[in-house]
């Protein structure tokens, strides 16, 4: 296997996935890596938009991709393919990634019927 494709973003985080993701050399695809949305509302999100004037939406693509996880988010205007478009160019730094690791609630927004509620 190549691939994975799974929900992950920073209230579902993965933590145990993404190990053995990484130990069998399978890379990670995040499907709904914005949340449905919810990342645009968080605080520490906000205050990590805030601090490189950008958006949350751009914060938590810029989080997956310091991880190594490939995130492929719905885009449903120009304005946010241009949102999702310019995360490329953020940077975060090691303080940025560790508030937004700390908002882990293992709280998953799609609920297809195969999926474990989180692996940890």
């Amino acid at each position: 296997m190549f691939a994975n494709q799974v929900e992950i973003h920073p209230f579902l985080q993965q933590q145990q996935l993404r190990t053995r993701a990484e130990e069998a050399g399978v890379e990670l695809v995040a499907y709904s890596p914005l949340a449905r949305g919810a990342v645009l509302s968080d605080q520490t999100l906000g205050a990590v938009a805030e601090k490189h004037r950008a958006s949350e939406a751009q914060v938590a693509l810029a989080w997956l991709r310091e991880h190594g996880i490939t995130a492929i988010p719905k885009a449903t205007s120009e304005t946010h393919i241009r949102d999702n478009w310019e995360s490329l160019s953020l940077s975060l730094d090691e303080r940025d990634i560790e508030r937004i690791d700390a908002v882990d609630r293992q709280s998953r927004q799609v609920h297809p019927d195969f999926a474990p509620e989180a692996w940890g």
